[in-house]
């Protein structure tokens, strides 16, 4: 996501929409407002489906990163079995050792 520079921070789009839509249930709305008003509800939609598509590729990226840990643990397991039977094997095989 990149960020725009002439873009309002999300508390001040916020604190606009709630005054206009307080000037609206009113029913003072003037029509440059209403323009402003759709203007700044649509703003505040895409932001909210920039943060959604993030956050999507964010949850992605640590099941990735949680399935890869979880498979290098599993090598790390048989590697260590591994050894494990290796040193079994040569304690047998080599005299004067007990297994």
């Amino acid at each position: 996501m990149t960020t725009q520079p002439d873009r309002l921070p999300t508390d001040v789009v916020e604190a606009r929409l709630n005054h206009l839509i307080d000037r609206a249930r009113r029913g003072a709305l003037l029509p440059d407002e209403a323009d402003r008003f759709t203007t700044e509800l649509r703003d505040l939609v895409r932001r909210l489906e920039d943060e959604e598509d993030t956050s999507r590729r964010l949850l992605v990226q640590r099941q990735e990163m949680a399935a890869e840990r979880y498979a290098w643990q599993e090598r790390g397991d048989r590697a260590e079995a591994r050894v494990r039977e290796l040193e079994a094997q040569v304690a047998r095989l080599t005299p004067g050792t007990t297994p």
